[in-house]
């Protein structure tokens, strides 16, 4: 077997990887890193008796412009070769990369003509070795590890102050040139919204991805020309009964239960009014904070959700992993509540609490939480089948059912992959759904 581990950005942030011995076998996991910061490589591999090792490697980067273009960038190589000498321990391959990530993708941009500031990328991490016997080598072992570039700081954030509570007759807004530290007042009495750049994605799952349904195709590219704001966390107890004055969740759960998601909040209660449109009922959340702010706020399109939750990546899961199993998947642990990780299948007293406090699963790569899990989030489309490619779609003019993304506490595995789609009467709520909002990029 053969062992890898990335450290990225700081000691103790790492990711082990494993591959067989079989031909070109490979695998891949995954770590943070800061763009501009150094990372460390580091792997090993274990053979059964004194032999030599050989490894050769390479760093390939996937810059991402300011523009959308996204290009390959082969960054460095290298060769090394130890024997091996105590059969109880891995030989290791370690080579310290500390040319800094940002300036080396900015001159390869350059060099390979990639227009704009690089904002964005992965850093691949491929390693190749050849156990050494007998003057022949052996099979090669091919194992990698990518390096998700951490979410950007350097990018706008909208902070809207609601601490005054429903009697208040204006929000604070302030936007920020970058993010603020999201302690515990960020979800209660602040809400923080982050700028999504403009550009494109595939929208929908390949017709090979396990859990799929067909309402998820076909695949199509969409396009967003400008930007927009997502709220980092969904809207929570805490911060929905400082808007509205009251608290419609069923998992209320004293304190805790505060900075839970709220949910049994209908799209009529949250938004309601004609859509398309921009006449959202009045008194609904929506309406309030357009009233007490000045800014346009909404729910999100499914496709401005899919947009942010997927965040660059195209598997199943928002950390670039598939899914491996229907109904329990191990990668999707890391990610959000549901069914099998703490969600309805362990709650034994449901009115404690299925879902978790916002925020307590890993971010994805553009630095939102809980899109897969914890529950439901309603957009603003009429739910309909997919049509062709599209520039911010909006969906159809009219419709019966609304569509809801992510999956829930209550839902399998694959109920909440990001491709996922549910749908609802606009006047349901239950205990599975809540919401995050959305507002133009250029405030």
């Amino acid at each position: 077997m053969c062992a890898c581990a990335v450290l990225a950005g700081q000691a103790g942030a790492d990711v082990s990887c494993t591959a067989s011995l079989n031909p070109e076998a490979s695998v891949a996991e995954q770590a943070y890193c800061v763009l501009g910061q150094p990372a460390y490589v580091v792997a090993s591999m274990d053979v059964p008796t004194s032999k030599v090792v050989r490894c050769t490697w390479k760093l390939i980067a996937h810059g991402v412009s300011s523009k959308g273009n996204a290009k390959d960038f082969k960054m460095l190589a290298g060769r090394y070769v130890q024997r091996r000498v105590d059969t109880s321990a891995p030989v290791a391959f370690t080579n310290d990369v500390t040319q800094k990530l940002n300036n080396k993708l900015k001159k390869k941009a350059v060099q390979n003509k990639l227009t704009g500031t690089v904002t964005a990328g992965d850093l691949q991490v491929t390693v190749k070795a050849k156990p050494y016997e007998g003057g022949k080598d052996k099979t090669t072992v091919v194992f990698s590890a990518t390096i998700y570039l951490a979410p950007p700081t350097n990018i706008p954030f909208m902070v809207v102050d609601i601490s005054g509570g429903p009697t208040a007759t204006n929000y604070p807004v302030t936007v920020l040139a970058s993010q603020p530290p999201l302690n515990e007042e960020y979800k209660s009495t602040k809400i923080a919204l982050r700028n999504v750049g403009a550009g494109s994605f595939a929208m929908g799952s390949p017709t090979n991805e396990l859990g799929r349904d067909s309402d998820e195709g076909p695949q199509h590219t969409v396009t967003f020309t400008s930007s927009y704001y997502l709220s980092v966390y969904e809207i929570t107890q805490a911060q929905y009964r400082n808007v509205m004055g009251g608290n419609p969740a069923y998992f209320t759960n004293g304190v805790q239960g505060a900075r839970r998601p709220v949910e049994q909040v209908s799209w009529d209660a949250i938004r309601g009014g004609g859509w398309p449109g921009n006449t959202p009922t009045n008194g609904s959340f929506v309406d309030v904070l357009r009233r007490k702010t000045g800014i346009v706020f909404d729910l999100p399109t499914e496709a401005q959700w899919e947009y942010a939750c997927r965040a660059g990546t195209t598997n199943a899961w928002n950390n670039n992993t598939g899914i491996t199993n229907v109904t329990s998947d191990a990668n999707l642990n890391k990610l959000g509540r549901y069914w099998e990780n703490g969600g309805y299948k362990y709650s034994t007293n449901l009115a404690q609490g299925a879902h978790a406090v916002v925020g307590s699963y890993e971010q994805n790569r553009w630095g939102f939480y809980d899109m897969h899990g914890n529950v439901r989030e309603w957009c603003l489309d009429w739910y309909a089948n997919y049509g062709g490619d599209a520039t911010e779609p909006i969906g159809p003019d009219l419709g019966l059912l609304h569509v809801q993304r992510g999956g829930s506490w209550y839902d399998y595995a694959e109920d909440c992959r990001s491709a996922n789609r549910a749908s609802a009467l606009p006047a349901t709520s239950d205990y599975r759904t809540g919401f995050r909002i959305a507002a133009p990029g250029n405030q």
